[in-house]
């Protein structure tokens, strides 16, 4: 099996239909570059369909299994895996390198850069505050709970993106804006000619600025090519 790595979940269609043509099989080899992650299940679900009669477990639910807060049970599981397991750190083959240094380097942000990201973080705290006093009437100390986690990373993300860059969010350009510029390359092919306008301003409106403006960018020098040509 190559590329064995889309067997990591044993829930897959994929992976179930391979192992009923696999169960019979006297040999198996398993071969991919591409790495794990450090996630037990996948490893677990790779191991499986590698050995079954050693690491079957039938219809138990392997990633809630795995994902459980038994200590002992989790280290259990990694004293079964590991004569299965070769695992060499640089550190044990490669003896020459020089120990790793780092060094940390704190840049301040520029004041469009700190001004775009002071709004963000003000705009998300105005709106955490007005859910947690909507929800309680008062404004805990932990918002862990009251806003989910899926909204908090969303947050955390934007502010990131913003210290790298304050393009990589769309700030400049209004929602106004975002409608006038598709209208404007939506009928010279900008997104293509199988989707609607809308689809096309709801596309535009998830660009950042620096998207937005590669977009212009393509249609005015498309527009300028098409006049020299005309011209000619």
């Amino acid at each position: 099996m190559d590329e064995a790595h889309v067997l990591k979940d044993k829930g897959s269609f994929r992976w179930k239909n391979l192992m009923a043509v696999a169960q019979h099989a006297r040999q198996r080899l398993m071969l991919t570059g591409t790495p794990l992650q450090n996630d037990l299940h996948e490893l677990w679900s790779l191991l499986e369909f590698m050995m079954p009669d050693i690491f079957a477990t039938g219809e138990v639910d392997l990633k809630k299994l795995l994902n459980s807060e038994d200590h002992e049970l989790i280290s259990r599981i990694k004293s079964i895996l590991g004569p299965f397991i070769l695992r060499r750190l640089k550190s044990d083959v490669m003896q020459q390198l020089v120990p790793k240094t780092q060094h940390v380097n704190f840049v301040s942000m520029g004041s469009e850069q700190l001004k775009a990201y002071n709004g963000a973080a003000n705009e998300y705290r105005a709106i955490c505050e007005a859910r947690t006093a909507k929800s309680s009437g008062q404004y805990p100390q932990n918002l862990v709970g009251l806003i989910p986690k899926r909204q908090i990373s969303n947050y955390f993300m934007q502010l990131r993106k913003i210290a790298n860059h304050p393009l990589l969010i769309r700030r400049i350009y209004s929602d106004k804006d975002v409608d006038r510029i598709a209208r404007l390359t939506y009928p010279k092919g900008a997104f293509g000619f199988e989707c609607s306008l809308d689809r096309a301003i709801q596309a535009l409106k998830n660009y950042n600025d620096f998207a937005i403006h590669q977009v212009l960018l393509f249609f005015f020098t498309w527009f300028l090519l098409i006049s020299c040509f005309t011209s000619y």
